[in-house]
């Protein structure tokens, strides 16, 4: 595509020149540094890498939160500039894909976001890098989230035709009250490795009618130390945050709430990855409107307006390896608006009803600088716009202490690609897209619910579904994926992915004990994941081969987790939990990137102004590896998190001062999903304060 000019899009004023994960690499060759790839017998590690030792070690920060969705409310001791990836961390099912020590993926159930929707205040927000470096949990501070709800099991088909359903952070609202008041909260914090400073204001008024809400919040962090001493280069990043909300009531039965989220990352580095992102931002804005109206039968009924957009610029500029210099810009954008109506047609009964129209756009594109020649572009994604209808129907009805309901979405998607050029490049591969592609989705649950009072329950759930590839898998052109060395290529022909769930959960909740066990099993049909192409060449020496995503015959994922709380005095708490996932395809081969068996035991003890806790968390031994891959076996490791906390009052203020102490021992470690094999930061000291006004 040399000589070809790029065309005028929005982020053509900034070159894109970021280390993504997923490099993409066009025909035209590009001595990219390759990633470390794990081979069966041997490891292999380009020269950004870096990495000063092969050994195998592993972390996970957890934090205790409520059994069933993560309750992010203050109360617990815990720091309150503590990382969304700590409360995602600390979620049942739920880990994170590290590339970095930012925006980092979140994973349910061991399925990453192709089969995950990840909402913010319910809205889909999709990533603009072609190598998800950019999820939605990067764009909300853990100092405006309210809570982290997770659905499966057919309670996801609300939002999505997603097997591995729906992960939303919701956002706090603002205060209504009886009296015209303001109320306030600031903090900071300063962490040893890495020297990450932090700080956060959050100032909000409420009145009978009215309340508004604004949190900002600015992060920072340098290049840490892994447990050895050893400086990770490129693990820095730096961002800034700023969430308004506003709601508004004009009726005694109506509520308008509008939010806007501003979100800034700038000099965030990746350390696993050839390319780093000079710039990453983005907008979200909600409007919606609800009314409560009693008829004899609870009534609700809302209508949303959505619309969010996200840019991601990245470049290798920063690398001294040799290799081309290269810009990789992205963009997505997100428009639509919803329905929802509730009410109780009988006694026992709960009707609920919503449909969807979403528009999306995603175009990405890379530009390479060959020394003494031209520049040469090309579009990773070619400028894709698909369009959504869909609509949702659950039916509840309850008998004593027997609770049926079912659920059903039906979904129509309509995608093409608005550029020419795309077009064009898809056709030098033999590929036709210049028509659109319709796809008919959705899914049905029908799940039995069992209540003992209020201290047992018991759930079964079963759901089917029909997943649409995502962009990439689709249209995706020469994408580099860092964890294996080789280069990808979407399939236009691609079917939709089936998948059949069931689960079975219980809880016991008393004054004294409190806890919880879930498992759950996925099978899969024409399930989509890449496969190597023999016929086509690595556009250099430093790549493996040429992947490209096809549907295999089936496949199947199973595991489950438990989770205990118990109250050993009236002042000591001790919690467990622990997760486990397995995962195949239909030849009895591992599938890539699942988290190994984890838990964590913490102690707590709370009395007065003194709240003391101290954590062990850690993982097995994760052998079930897809060497096909390039996965390679992660060794058990356990961490010693420590936390104290003393609540003061200053006159009318009241605060209070944090001393935390992450991975006490000083253990050198990698989870087995982080990719390359990049070490996590050694002990961290992390003082930390908040004060209310």
């Amino acid at each position: 595509m040399a000589g070809i000019e790029p065309p005028g899009f929005y982020y053509n004023s900034y070159k894109m020149n970021s280390k993504y994960l997923y490099i993409l690499l066009l025909s035209i060759a590009v001595p990219l540094a390759a990633a470390a790839q794990q081979l069966p017998d041997t490891f292999r590690a380009a020269p950004w890498m870096q990495l000063r030792d092969s050994a195998h070690a592993v972390v996970l920060h957890q934090i205790m939160i409520s059994k069933d969705c993560g309750d992010a409310r203050e109360g617990s001791g815990q720091r309150p500039m503590r990382s969304i990836d700590e409360y995602v961390e600390a979620t049942p099912s739920l880990s994170l894909m590290s590339r970095g020590a930012f925006g980092k993926e979140p994973m349910l159930r061991g399925m990453n976001t192709d089969r995950l929707r990840v909402t913010v205040d319910g809205m889909p927000v999709m990533y603009a890098c072609i190598g998800k470096m950019d999820p939605a949990t990067s764009y909300v501070e853990s100092n405006n989230l309210d809570r982290i709800e997770v659905q499966s099991g057919g309670d996801e088909l609300a939002f999505t035709s997603s097997p591995g359903g729906t992960l939303n952070l919701k956002t706090l609202d603002p205060k209504i009250g009886s009296e015209d008041k303001h109320y306030g909260r600031a903090g900071a914090e300063f962490q040893s490795n890495g020297a990450g400073r932090s700080a956060f204001l959050k100032w909000g008024r409420s009145s009978e009618n009215w309340g508004v809400l604004i949190n900002s919040t600015w992060r920072a962090r340098d290049n840490y130390s892994d447990a050895r001493g050893n400086p990770i280069d490129f693990s820095q990043y730096r961002k800034a945050n700023l969430a308004m909300a506003l709601k508004w009531r004009p009726g005694k039965k109506n509520i308008v709430d509008a939010d806007l989220i501003l979100d800034e990352a700038w000099n965030v580095g990746y350390p696993a990855l050839p390319m780093d992102v000079p710039r990453a931002s983005a907008q979200l804005f909600t409007l919606e409107w609800k009314s409560y109206r009693p008829r004899g039968k609870s009534d609700e009924r809302s209508l949303r307006f959505f619309s969010n957009r996200v840019l991601h610029v990245m470049n290798n500029y920063t690398r001294d390896d040799g290799s081309m210099r290269m810009d990789m810009p992205g963009e997505s954008a997100v428009i639509g608006i919803s329905t929802w109506i509730k009410w109780q047609p009988g006694e026992k009964q709960t009707l609920r009803v919503k449909s969807e129209w979403m528009h999306t756009t995603a175009v990405a594109s890379m530009t390479m600088f060959p020394e003494g020649e031209k520049e040469m572009y090309m579009l990773t994604w070619p400028d894709i716009a698909k369009e959504s209808w869909a609509g949702f129907m659950a039916y509840t009805l309850g008998r004593k202490e027997v609770e049926w309901e079912g659920s059903l979405r039906l979904e129509t998607q309509l995608s093409h690609s608005r550029s020419a050029m795309g077009i064009s490049q898809w056709e030098a591969l033999g590929q036709d897209i210049s028509k659109p592609d319709t796809r008919f989705l959705g899914g049905g649950g029908l799940t039995w619910r069992y209540h003992k009072e209020r201290t047992f329950s018991l759930e079964a759930k079963s759901s089917v579904n029909l997943r649409a590839p995502t962009v990439s898998e689709q249209y995706g052109l020469y994408i580099y994926n860092a964890s294996d060395a080789f280069v990808y290529l979407g399939n236009p022909a691609l079917p939709n992915e089936k998948s059949l769930q069931i689960s079975l959960g219980a809880n016991y909740d008393n004054k004294v004990l409190q806890a919880g066990a879930e498992c759950y099993a996925y099978a899969f049909r024409d399930y989509i994941i890449a496969g190597i192409d023999t016929n086509l060449l690595p556009l250099n020496d430093q790549q493996s081969g040429v992947k490209v995503y096809r549907s295999i015959k089936a496949a199947h994922l199973f595991g489950g987790n438990v989770h205990f709380r118990v109250q050993l005095l009236p002042h000591l708490t001790l919690m467990l939990r622990a997760d486990y996932v397995d995962a195949r395809d239909f030849e009895g081969n591992y599938l890539p990137f699942i988290p190994p068996l984890k838990g964590s035991a913490t102690l707590r003890y709370a009395r007065g102004k003194f709240d003391l806790s101290a954590e062990i968390s850690g993982a097995a031994s994760q052998n079930k590896v897809s060497r096909y891959n390039g996965e390679d076996a992660t060794a058990s490791y356990f961490l010693v998190n420590v936390n104290a906390a003393y609540n003061y009052k200053v006159l009318s203020l009241k605060g209070k001062l944090l001393l935390t102490a992450k991975n006490l021992t000083n253990t050198y470690f990698w989870d087995h999903l982080d990719w390359n094999n990049v070490p996590r930061p050694g002990r961290n000291i992390i003082l930390s304060t908040v004060i209310d006004f």
